[in-house]
């Protein structure tokens, strides 16, 4: 039997077992060599192709020792790639054939540097979430859908590192309207004006996918966002923006723009994606009545306007007149 260059029938069945796993896996032969490598190793050790290569050229002589204890073992390794650190921890799988002979070994690897990053995010993520539910009891619907969304505007920028926010609402099939109050002038957002952007349907079916964020600093964002309201929100220091669906019975009517000043202000926002979801959720109970009623009416008035302007109400009255 023969999986991408393996021969041995006893490594052969790991191969699918290892592509399916999210961790990162080698299997390694009796050689040893690298015999196979997932993609999750792949993108770990970005290092180009492993397979053939001697694990102590792909991990460093570390991993020399775990191999040779020919059992489970885990402990560290020293990758010797200039720059690269010490994080990276080994546990090393023995594999026998049905003799107990040894056939080769199932590395399988995990970056602590990650480790730590995922847990120092969980924790911010808590953190963001108990900052939200302290702020639910502050915000209260006001008579209206500006008085509403200025309390919930005012409310989300107490969060240290939120120095904007937007909500915009859906009146129409691939429209949006801000309705935002005390915009920044240089933004030429008025309250009720619509939002310019290049591809306004890809933002929108980009929001409704997930949340997401843009880099102001990069290029290609001016292929996505209006030239003057990207100067503008360039002018008045925003660096990145994020973006979150406002939902009411599950049904988008809107949408939540986070901006963010911070000179890393992309690695912010993409670091905190899950709590910008979060705050559109709240902006979505909050205003979820007002914005139902302000998309409904202003789509009616679209309709109307568009039968005047076509000239298709004589269709109406026409029979009228017949009779």
């Amino acid at each position: 039997m023969t999986v991408r260059g393996v021969t041995d029938p006893t490594l052969a069945p790991l191969i699918a077992a290892a592509d399916a796993l999210d961790e990162a896996v080698l299997i390694v032969d009796a050689m040893p060599l690298v015999t196979h490598a997932n993609a999750a190793a792949g993108m770990m050790l970005n290092d180009g192709p492993l397979v053939g290569r001697t694990p102590s050229d792909v991990l460093g002589i570390g991993i020399s020792e775990l191999l040779g204890r020919n059992t489970l073992i885990t402990g560290p390794v020293l990758r010797p790639v200039p720059g690269a650190g010490s994080g990276l921890m080994a546990t090393v799988i023995a594999v026998r054939d049905h003799s107990g002979a040894m056939q080769g070994s199932l590395v399988v690897l995990r970056d602590l540097a990650r480790d730590h990053h995922d847990q120092r995010w969980l924790a911010q993520l808590d953190a963001d979430r108990a900052a939200l539910l302290a702020m639910m009891d502050k915000v209260r619907p006001g008579d209206d859908l500006t008085q509403t969304v200025t309390a919930l505007r005012d409310a989300l920028q107490t969060m240290d590192w939120i120095d904007g926010a937007m909500i915009m609402l859906t009146p129409k099939a691939g429209s949006l309207i801000n309705v935002t109050p005390d915009m920044p002038p240089e933004l030429g957002l008025t309250i009720g004006g619509e939002i310019p952007t290049e591809q306004l349907e890809l933002l929108i079916a980009a929001t409704e996918r997930g949340p997401w964020y843009l880099d102001l600093l990069d290029s290609r964002t001016r292929e996505l966002v209006d030239h003057q309201l990207l100067e503008g929100m360039l002018s008045v220091g925003i660096r990145a923006s994020a973006y979150a669906a406002i939902r009411a019975d599950h049904e988008l009517v809107g949408v939540l723009s986070i901006a963010s000043t911070a000179e890393d202000a992309a690695t912010v926002l993409a670091g905190r994606l899950g709590s910008v979801q979060d705050l559109a959720h709240l902006a979505g109970a909050v205003i979820r009545n007002q914005a139902i009623t302000y998309n409904r009416t202003n789509a009616l008035r679209a309709e109307i306007e568009e039968i005047i302007a076509t000239g298709a109400f004589t269709c109406v009255f026409q029979p009228i007149l017949d009779l």
